[in-house]
């Protein structure tokens, strides 16, 4: 989505160019000079479907912010998430603190911990992660294998990243307990997705502190060693 709009405005600018040439004045709204420019019926058609595929793009598309295993681009992009999901950029949600005691949506899972962006109210405390575009078909499977309503909440939030601040929605957990320790592999998922993306050494190396526990169902372990493995 970010890239869509720097090339809109990219193309803007240039088309504005041409049309302060020709017609000054009329750099400002480029789309309402387009019939005064003399740069040709075809050129101007091509312009205005451009217009039309970023703006559809645009709008057929959200933003969302992963702070746990969902970092992991390969695991966002399974088939039953999101597909579609493209990196827009890192950056972190202030007054919220990473924990690892939310409830785990399916009982067959155990006693164990997921991340949590626990709301603080203390500007200083940051919860780093990574901000994804999706085609909004996906938005519903997401909510799914996320478990929104069964122990996750869906709030729409301000990311602070190096273009500043961006609107996005994300998953805070309703059920929490803070006995809960998560998974050697679902905490090795989460630290896998910080170093996919460059997240802060020091945030690395304190997710590493974490105390974890080995997973007693070994299917499921040895599948989420294999996506750890990229298998």
């Amino acid at each position: 989505m970010a890239e869509a709009i720097k090339v809109a405005a990219f193309v803007d600018g240039v088309f504005g160019a041409i049309g302060e040439r020709f017609a000054p004045g009329c750099r400002a709204r480029s789309d309402m000079c387009l019939p005064r420019w003399r740069v040709g019926s075809r050129a101007i058609g091509a312009w205005q479907k451009l217009r039309r595929l970023i703006k559809w793009r645009m709008d057929n598309r959200f933003l969302y912010f992963a702070y746990g295993s969902n970092m992991l681009t390969r695991r966002l992009r399974a088939a039953s998430r999101a597909p579609s999901a493209r990196v827009e950029a890192t950056g972190f949600i202030e007054g919220h603190r990473l924990t690892f005691d939310k409830v785990s949506k399916e009982k067959s899972e155990g006693r164990s911990g997921k991340c949590d962006a626990e709301a603080t109210g203390n500007p200083s405390d940051h919860v780093y992660g990574v901000l994804f575009s999706i085609d909004r078909a996906e938005e519903k499977a997401l909510d799914e294998a996320e478990g929104r309503d069964k122990g996750y909440k869906k709030d729409r939030i301000h990311v602070v990243t190096t273009d500043g601040k961006r609107t996005a929605v994300t998953y805070i957990a309703t059920e929490k307990d803070p006995s809960l320790r998560p998974y050697d592999w679902y905490k090795e998922l989460v630290i896998a997705g910080a170093v996919e993306h460059g997240l802060p050494q020091s945030y690395v190396e304190w997710l590493r502190t974490v105390e974890s526990q080995p997973d007693p169902n070994v299917a499921r372990r040895t599948r989420n060693e294999r996506l750890l493995s990229g298998i």
